[in-house]
C-alpha cells in the first residue's frame, strides 16, 4: 500500500472526485488526465485512513448516516403510497438482490412517470410498510437522474379526512342526536386534503411586483403561493410541479 499524508490523501481525494487539479499533469481529473497514478492513490488513501468507507464524512455527515436518512424519509413515502409500494428480497429473476442469500432487498415505489428503487439491507425490511413479493418487478431502466419520479406521485386519500362542507351540512341539523351526528360523520366519504394552487413567478416578473430592479447576484424562481424563492439553478434542476416549502401545486390545469 502506498504511504502519503493524511493531507495528501485529503488532495488525492478532491482530486479523484473531480475537485482540483491532478498535482501530476494539472489537468482535471478526467479521462484526458495523463497520470492515473495519484488517482489510483486516492483509493489506497481512502483504506489507509478509513477502514469502513461509511465512516467518510463531507465534513456534516457521513455516507452511513446519510444513507440511514434516505431510508426514512424514502418508508415515509412508501408509507404514504402503500397501494404502489412494493419489497422484496429478490430481483424480477428469481436470484437474490446482490447474490447475498437475503441480506439485502429491493423496495420499489410505482409512481405515473415509471418505478423508482433502493435497495437496502435487511434490518431495514420492517422499516418498509408495504406489499411484499416473492420476486421484485422487472427494472424499467430508471437511474438515479429519475428520482424526480417521486414528485409526480399523486397524494392518496385519506380516511380521516373529510369535507367541511358536508361536516358543515350534516352537524346543521339541530334535530339530530350526538350520537347521528357522529355516525353521520364516519359515514362520510374520505376525501384527498387539499392542496393549495399556484404557480412559478419569474425572478424577474417578481422584482417588478414588488417596484425593484432585478440585481445580477443571483437569479430565482417564486412561488405565488408562499413567495418562497428556489435558485434558479436548482429549479431547472428538479423540475419542481410542487413548492418543496407549501406544498402548492404548481403545475398547469389541464383546460
Amino acid at each position: 500500500m502506498v504511504k502519503i499524508t493524511k493531507e495528501e490523501a485529503i488532495f488525492c481525494e478532491k482530486s479523484y472526485m473531480g475537485e482540483t487539479d491532478c498535482v501530476d499533469c494539472k489537468y482535471y481529473a478526467t479521462d484526458t488526465c495523463k497520470s492515473r497514478e495519484t488517482h489510483r492513490m486516492a483509493v489506497k488513501a481512502l483504506e489507509q485512513y478509513c477502514e469502513d468507507v461509511g465512516e467518510l464524512s463531507d465534513g456534516y455527515h457521513t455516507f452511513n448516516q446519510l444513507y440511514h436518512q434516505r431510508a426514512v424519509l424514502f418508508a415515509c413515502i412508501v408509507k404514504q403510497n402503500k397501494n404502489k409500494a412494493w419489497k422484496s428480497f429478490k430481483h424480477s429473476d428469481g436470484k437474490y438482490c446482490f447474490d447475498s442469500n437475503g441480506e439485502w432487498f429491493i423496495v420499489g415505489i410505482d409512481t405515473p412517470q415509471g418505478s423508482y428503487t433502493y435497495h437496502y439491507a435487511k434490518e431495514y425490511w420492517d422499516m418498509f410498510d408495504c406489499q411484499e413479493l416473492e420476486c421484485g418487478k422487472e427494472w424499467d431502466g430508471h437511474t438515479e437522474e429519475d428520482v424526480t419520479r417521486l414528485l409526480s406521485l399523486e397524494q392518496q386519500y385519506c380516511d380521516d379526512c373529510v369535507s367541511r362542507e358536508a361536516t358543515i351540512d350534516l352537524v346543521a341539523d339541530f334535530d339530530l342526536s350526538m350520537d347521528q351526528v357522529v355516525r353521520g360523520i364516519h359515514a362520510l366519504p374520505p376525501v384527498a386534503p387539499s392542496r393549495p394552487k399556484g404557480h412559478w413567478i419569474s425572478h424577474i416578473e417578481h422584482c417588478e411586483n414588488l417596484g425593484l430592479r432585478p440585481s445580477g447576484l443571483g437569479a430565482y424562481m417564486w412561488c405565488s403561493n408562499c413567495d418562497c424563492g428556489i435558485d434558479i439553478n436548482e429549479f431547472h434542476r428538479n423540475h419542481y410541479n410542487f413548492c418543496p416549502n407549501c406544498g402548492a401545486d404548481m403545475r398547469k390545469s389541464e383546460e
